[in-house]
């Protein structure tokens, strides 16, 4: 479904994705922990793994037809600019009067988290690309003629003329006519 260019169906499922992260990341801290604190390893690593997943759907979002890398470049780069605005005391203050801003900001910086944001943004990435390479129409208009000589049963198009489909379809040469 497409409206003016924008692929609404693609960005529905990256908003749903986006808050399935959100979700999933506050099931973990509520079953582990408490919904808002970081108690222990698992809701920091999941924590900070599913919000950059969800940076990444929002990135989709925004934008659906970006290429893969680029959303994967501002998801991350965007986690770590976050990350390192947590160095000064401006995530820390707007924190400690907003549990939103805690939520999007964080409180203190922590370089585990620049690990664990990649690690949120290459989990999506893999998937997107494996899907994007293996579904039916994949390959792009540019490099299809590529992808089909490489195939054993296609004949590049510049040479089906010249090459028969099977050696039975082959026609033989007329034959010379015999002098007496």
């Amino acid at each position: 479904m497409r409206l003016r260019g924008i692929d609404i169906r693609a960005r529905l499922f990256a908003l749903a994705a986006a808050v399935g992260c959100v979700l999933l990341a506050f099931g973990i801290r509520l079953l582990t922990g408490t919904p808002l604190a970081s108690t222990g390893l698992v809701e920091q690593a999941s924590g900070t793994a599913l919000y950059a997943t969800a940076v990444f759907c929002g990135v989709i979002f925004l934008w659906p037809r970006l290429p893969v890398g680029r959303v994967a470049l501002i998801a991350a780069g965007y986690c770590w600019a976050v990350e390192f605005l947590q160095l000064t005391s401006i995530p820390a203050d707007l924190s400690a009067r907003s549990v939103l801003a805690r939520l999007v900001l964080g409180v203190s910086f922590d370089p585990a988290d620049l690990f664990w944001y990649l690690v949120g943004v290459a989990v999506p990435t893999a998937i997107l690309v494996w899907r994007r390479t293996h579904s039916a129409g994949a390959v792009p208009a540019h490099r299809a003629d590529a992808v089909q000589a490489h195939r054993t049963d296609a004949v590049p198009a510049h040479r089906a003329a010249a090459v028969p489909a099977h050696p039975a379809d082959a026609v033989s040469p007329p034959a010379a006519p015999e002098s007496a």
